[in-house]
């Protein structure tokens, strides 16, 4: 008769023991996302005080550029995990709504920094549909590859069903219909695109022949697509002990040799 109780307590701390590994696992993840964003935060800023610095001096451009394509990618990345993430942790919202902040905000400014600065880069600002998936993983794919192939193109990712005023306003402006995909590219709104019209638009807009590709300065802490390399050792990660990231460089990410730039790094 003592049988059952046992069982039913053993059940119970299994249960238990489960809930609080998801638990802290949830509470890890959030941190180390969260982590992420604060040092995305001080990239954005650093990169706006230059550009507010750069409007009345004379100034290399050039400077910026490896920031920008820097905070794109990893901005890009960031909002890409956090909306495939499954948890409904209020706090996962809470930083999806942060990634979507950081992206209209860095998308600004690399509009001002085209518009005042250089235009060998290519802003685009990607509002697309919860609704719409199948939507959304073509035009990112298409997106992607724009992003590969040409280093002035820096793509910022946003969720257009949020309901934030910034948002509305956007949409707007732009003339945005509710679940309505759509690319905002040198002020002015398309829908979905494919490979070669998003190609013929952004070998109109900017030169794709010679955009520069920069060599990474040796203080940059992650090298990425948008750097010019001749071999692995022209790459580089930051260090990661798969928690938090430490000073000093990782290991190396690789050169594409097919278009001598560097690939992208990954966290885990």
């Amino acid at each position: 008769m003592k049988i059952l109780p046992f069982f039913l307590v053993f059940a119970v701390a299994v249960f238990a023991a489960g809930f609080l590994a998801g638990y802290f696992l949830d509470r890890s993840s959030i941190a180390y996302t969260q982590g992420n964003l604060d040092e995305l935060r001080v990239d954005i800023e650093n990169t706006q005080i230059q550009e507010l610095f750069a409007s009345g001096e004379n100034f290399d451009c050039g400077l910026m550029f490896t920031s920008l394509g820097s905070i794109s990618y990893n901005l890009f990345d960031q909002v890409n995990k956090l909306r495939e993430a499954s948890s409904k942790d209020i706090d996962f919202h809470s930083l999806k709504r942060q990634a979507d902040f950081l992206s209209i905000r860095a998308w600004i400014i690399a509009r001002n920094i085209r518009l005042k600065c250089t235009d060998t880069i290519l802003p685009i600002l990607h509002i697309y549909s919860g609704n719409r998936p199948l939507d959304r993983i073509q035009q990112e794919g298409t997106l992607q590859k724009a992003k590969d192939r040409y280093s002035g193109v820096l793509v910022y990712s946003i969720d257009g069903e949020l309901d934030e005023p910034v948002i509305r306003l956007i949409k707007d402006a732009y003339g945005i219909g509710e679940a309505e995909p759509s690319l905002i590219i040198n002020h002015t709104r398309y829908g979905l695109l494919n490979e070669t019209q998003l190609d013929a638009l952004v070998c109109g807009l900017i030169n794709c022949t010679t955009l520069p590709a920069l060599r990474a300065s040796p203080d940059l802490p992650e090298t990425g697509p948008e750097n010019y390399c001749d071999s692995d050792s022209d790459c580089w990660c930051r260090n990661f002990d798969g928690a938090k990231f430490l000073p000093g460089r990782g290991g190396l990410s690789g050169c594409n040799m097919d278009t001598n730039r560097c690939k992208m790094c990954y966290y885990e």
